[in-house]
């Protein structure tokens, strides 16, 4: 039940992935391409990251660790990656920015000097708190782990499966119901059905033996006279006798 519905979530996650990457449309936030106006010219050009090393326009998975500016320092938002699309920037990022409170500051202090595409922060927003890291302990999934790893188990620390026929009737109704059960055989059944082999094949033997023997009683005389006409042995052949005179 758990690997079926793994399977069919993460093929729906690639499907997504695989529709974005090739339609290679422009996003609104220019992350896998941008337009630039000059002069009544107008060029669309490839994001690039890594310092220009993955271009996404031949790699579509390109992504590197956001930086936040503060006045000539940039320092890195720790887990949070952005990239060419959207869900590959939340796939390769980890959940370790909200176990942090000095991570958490450090967003809500610089965000608003951020121009995101016209998004005006709200100053009025409440100071969010972080995370308790001890209720991250006592889960499977370390707080260093991608998304993308963490749905690969979607999210699921323990699988609990209950199984309800009573339910499973109700809900499908079906007309007919059959199963197959793999059950050991004991020694005594064994041992009965053995007899019961032998005592049938006894009682074959004892029919069919007299039968078989009047068949072969019949057919061996037949098939031996056959043969000796086929090779010539009934054929009668003159003998040369010798007489001699009396003295």
């Amino acid at each position: 039940m758990f690997s079926d519905t793994a399977v069919s979530f993460i093929r729906a996650i690639d499907l997504i992935l695989i529709s974005k990457r090739y339609d290679q449309l422009s996003n609104m936030f220019g992350t896998n391409s941008y337009i630039v106006y000059s002069s009544g010219y107008v060029g669309v050009y490839s994001s690039s990251y890594n310092d220009g090393a993955c271009v996404c326009s031949s790699q579509f998975s390109c992504t590197e660790q956001i930086m936040l500016q503060q006045n000539t320092t940039r320092i890195p938002v720790q887990g949070w990656y952005i990239g060419c699309y959207m869900i590959d920037s939340l796939l390769d990022s980890t959940l370790e920015c909200y176990y942090n409170e000095t991570c958490i500051d450090l967003i809500y202090d610089l965000m608003p000097s951020v121009n995101f595409y016209g998004v005006v922060w709200n100053s009025s927003i409440p100071r969010p708190q972080s995370l308790n890291s001890s209720l991250a302990e006592m889960s499977l999934f370390p707080v260093n782990l991608t998304i993308r790893d963490c749905l690969q188990e979607l999210l699921v620390n323990k699988w609990n499966p209950m199984t309800n026929f009573s339910k499973y009737y109700q809900e499908c109704q079906p007309t007919e119901c059959s199963y197959t059960a793999s059950i050991r055989k004991d020694l005594l059944v064994v041992v009965t059905t053995l007899v019961g082999l032998l005592g049938g094949l006894s009682a074959a033997l004892h029919l069919l033996a007299p039968i078989a023997v009047r068949i072969l009683y019949d057919f061996v005389p037949a098939a031996w006279e056959f043969g000796k006409d086929k090779i010539g042995l009934n054929e009668q052949h003159p003998t040369n006798r010798v007489s001699s005179a009396p003295d």
